[in-house]
């Protein structure tokens, strides 16, 4: 029997890293633990890989040494006094294996062009059945499943809950670079019609979810994409714009035949920013805000947020959503990390956000479509999931290896 040698281990831990990679937007789909057990897989297999070929350059990039001193930070510093320790120690000290996902993506996994490929292909593939069977949904009344919507006015698409916008907002604008520098594209004029058709067809999925931060995140992120492709399509500029503007008045034509939308995705956003404070974001944020002053330097403890909520309410009343998580990953942070975590926080993005703007001169619609992808989670002026939730952490962590992969200097600067 042959002996297995140090090639043949590697290729297996290879294949076994790709498959997890190829396979993770799918599992998110059905499994949150599937998708949990891909990325701490691909971490493990890249910490592995990394000793055995001595090669720790990716330790040293900036972004990755601030997530290594928030989360020794967190563990060290914010666990101990942290009104339930028992729990928020764990979870600080795990907190490390989703900036190693994003950094095996980055520095090894993408660094093959073709697994980057089959990622990209899987990502556009999963936009275009969720976009469909939600769209199919609304006008049907039933999804491709049979599944009926979760109300009149929000759409489930193929997952058990009303979902749709917020998994797929972390993910097309993956999908929409993997459009736009399709091979199939021959020439600039195809692409840049390609993409605005794309970006009509997801505002309007958005617009029919019923989630209105996902879909005004996606005008955020559409606007930075248009504003480099205009930047960037120097002669085709004025078509650009009267494009885009006869596409977003036929789409915007559309959904006003629609009332029951208008008012959920623009009419209820309108009352509720008027009316904010008193609003149940608001009141949520008062509350989180309330905890974080109980102790404002290192905060209550990762992940104490539910169990310290219900022993301060002690109100059976609130739903249950009120004490989950503060709805906002910066206030979230602020309160279990305290202003120390969420200044080594915003320090880590800063630093991640810098690796895309420093590609805006080199390469502006690869760095465009990056900036969206951080932008669907990290605009500060919104309401999100909990980022210590694996479910959502997996698509935003892989996001973000996706994003440094484009926006390094390399094979990508001739297509831009």
């Amino acid at each position: 029997m042959t002996p297995t040698t140090t090639q043949d281990i590697n290729l297996q831990m290879g294949f076994l890293a790709k498959m997890a990679i190829v396979l993770l937007p799918i599992a998110i789909l059905f499994s949150r633990s599937l998708a949990e057990l891909a990325v701490v897989l691909v971490g493990v297999l890249f910490l592995v890989r990394s000793y055995r070929a001595k090669e720790w350059s990716w330790v040293k990039e900036p972004w990755f040494i601030a997530a290594l001193v928030f989360t020794l930070y967190l563990t060290l510093v914010s666990a101990p006094f942290a009104a339930h320790p028992g729990i928020a120690l764990p979870h600080s000290l795990f907190f490390i294996r989703w900036p190693i996902f994003a950094a095996a993506l980055a520095y090894w996994l993408f660094a093959s062009p073709e697994l980057r490929r089959w990622f990209e292909l899987t990502i556009a593939a999963l936009v275009v059945f969720i976009v469909a069977d939600s769209l199919l949904q609304y006008f049907t009344g039933a999804d491709i499943f049979g599944k009926p919507p979760y109300s009149p006015i929000r759409l489930t698409g193929p997952f058990d809950r009303p979902v749709p916008g917020t998994y797929t907002l972390r993910i097309v604008f993956i999908a929409l670079a993997v459009l736009y520098f399709s091979r199939y594209l021959k020439n600039d004029a195809s692409r840049v019609i390609s993409l605005l058709i794309a970006l009509s067809i997801a505002a309007t999925f958005m617009f029919l979810t019923g989630e209105r931060v996902a879909f005004m995140s996606f005008l955020l992120g559409s606007g930075v994409v248009l504003l480099a492709l205009i930047m960037t399509q120097k002669r085709g500029r004025i078509g650009i714009i009267l494009g885009g503007a006869i596409l977003g008045a036929a789409i915007a034509g559309v959904l006003a035949t629609q009332p029951q939308m208008v008012e959920r995705t623009i009419g209820s956003t309108v009352g509720t920013l008027q009316n904010f404070w008193n609003s149940s974001y608001g009141r949520l944020y008062d509350n989180a805000l309330m905890l974080w002053k109980e102790n404002p330097l290192t905060g209550i403890g990762m992940k104490n947020y539910r169990p310290v909520c219900k022993e301060v309410t002690q109100d059976p009343s609130i739903e249950g959503w009120f004490c989950a998580h503060p709805h906002n990953i910066y206030i979230e942070v602020l309160t279990e990390g305290g202003l120390i975590g969420l200044f080594l926080f915003t320090v880590m993005l800063g630093l991640i956000l810098w690796n895309f703007l420093k590609a805006v001169p080199r390469q502006p619609m690869y760095a465009s479509f990056a900036i969206s992808v951080f932008l669907a989670t990290f605009w500060p002026i919104m309401s999100t999931m909990s980022i210590t939730n694996g479910w959502i952490a997996a698509i935003i962590w892989m996001g973000m290896g996706w994003a440094l992969t484009v926006t390094r200097p390399g094979d990508n600067e001739a297509k831009t």
